[in-house]
């Protein structure tokens, strides 16, 4: 498929442009077109800046964002720079060109007549949002690679709450209090928190932007979810923990937690059921989709638990979609399938995090209780 692309243009930083211009290059070569940004688009390359505030915003959740910075000079903390510039210009890939040495070595226009001068002298870091975050020696065509599982990808974040929830479930049933439960468990385990203390990083501004884009009170990574039947919503109905809230506090149906009954494939739209006097504003975990697709294709998974960490000798997905999207998705299905007993499985997900399947919350904790590794292996 032939993506459409844009760039947007921000200053003279010659070193940004070139790399730039080399990935135009490279797409264009592949096949792909480059176009205006007022057009529709599938991504755009974002000439992103340390220092100004000037940068593209996203339009709309399927528009891709790649930001590519250069760093001039030696950062303590390289990892926390990528991330702040990506959680700013609200992307899902920020490209960083880093000198190999420590110091910038080309910084005029005529210095670098080709890419071997680049080539010779950085290297290319990369980070997504789910903190994936690898280094290699700037290669155009390594880049297009690291790119082409994001730019393809399609997010299915769109929710339509119905108000409908049956009064007896308006009270958390033993099944909500079980997520609850182990929602604070995660909380002690300290799988939650971002990586990064956002509100140290971000202007008002930009934390405000970014949780209006998304329909969110702020951000605690992984998620939870547990099979309960509703007769009367659907057949594969299940709770799941709301989009941004605090795992370990959990508290209450319609606002931290929300039953999801199907996905609906003619608006690409997740459809979940709160209690009439629930928060407006609440939207189900962006992995929702990969949620439902495990449910409905597996009927003996009764729970579902995804984190940021890892665990050894385990299967892991092939390529690094985002969050939220069909590709991540179809992807864990995939794996799943090539075992015997789907509900009880963990399923690596390529530089982001581990997906777990069980029989309950407890039987999941059980397992993985003490065998987390918090750091996860990063692959080019």
């Amino acid at each position: 498929m032939a993506l459409r692309f844009a760039v947007y243009e921000n200053g003279e930083d010659h070193i940004r442009n070139r790399v730039c211009k080399s990935i135009v290059s490279t797409f264009i070569d592949y096949g792909h077109k480059l176009v205006s940004k007022e057009e529709e688009l599938n991504f755009i390359l974002n000439q992103a800046s340390l220092v100004e505030s000037d940068h593209y915003y996203r339009k709309t959740p399927s528009e891709w964002i790649i930001s590519v910075i250069h760093v001039s000079e030696t950062y303590e903390d390289l990892k926390s720079l990528c991330y702040t510039v990506l959680i700013r210009t609200l992307a899902n890939l920020v490209i960083a060109i880093v000198p190999k040495h420590g110091e910038a070595r080309l910084q005029k226009e005529d210095e670098i007549s080709s890419g071997d001068e680049i080539k010779d002298n950085y290297m290319i870091y990369c980070i997504t949002p789910e903190v994936g975050f690898y280094g290699f020696p700037y290669n155009p065509k390594k880049i297009y690679q690291c790119m082409m599982p994001i730019v393809t990808s399609h997010a299915l974040l769109k929710n339509r709450v119905i108000n409908d929830l049956p009064l007896a479930l308006h009270d958390p049933s033993p099944t909500v209090k079980s997520l609850m439960k182990y929602g604070r468990e995660l909380d002690k385990l300290g799988l939650l928190p971002t990586p990064f203390p956002l509100q140290e990083l971000l202007s008002k501004d930009d934390l405000d932007h970014l949780y209006g884009f998304f329909q969110i009170k702020g951000i605690s990574y992984g998620n939870l979810s547990v099979r309960e039947p509703v007769p009367s919503i659907g057949e594969d109905t299940f709770w799941m923990t709301a989009r941004g809230v605090n795992k370990g506090s959990l508290s209450s149906i319609g606002k931290d937690i929300l039953l999801v009954s199907r996905f609906e494939p003619e608006t690409q739209t997740i459809i979940v059921h709160s209690t009439p006097d629930g928060d407006p504003r609440a939207r189900v975990s962006v992995d929702a989709i990969e949620h439902q697709l495990i449910y409905s294709i597996f009927p003996e998974v009764k729970a579902i638990v995804h984190v940021h960490a890892w665990m050894d000798n385990i299967e892991s997905t092939f390529q690094n979609h985002p969050c939220g999207t069909i590709e991540l998705a179809n992807s864990v299905v995939e794996k799943i399938k090539e075992f015997d007993h789907p509900d009880s499985v963990v399923i690596g997900l390529k530089n982001h995090g581990i997906t777990i399947t069980g029989s309950s919350l407890e039987e999941i904790f059980d397992r993985i209780r003490g065998n987390l590794v918090p750091t996860v292996p990063m692959y080019e």
